[in-house]
């Protein structure tokens, strides 16, 4: 039994790892330079990853 829970724990922090590493890297191309063109929403960085996100979920 404490062999599934270290198992477990490993796989936690594994996905902990990937989730953490893809905020942050998420976060520097988000914080990276945004110029907003005349009527405009959202960046172009933002714009692609979301445009990434939908395209994948259809």
């Amino acid at each position: 039994m404490f062999r599934k829970i270290q198992s477990n724990i490993n796989i936690f922090v594994i996905i902990a790892a990937i989730l953490l590493s893809l905020g942050v890297l998420g976060g520097w191309v988000i914080g990276g330079q945004q110029e907003l063109q005349q009527g405009e929403i959202a960046s172009h960085s933002v714009r692609l990853l979301l445009s990434a996100l939908t395209t994948n979920f259809r």
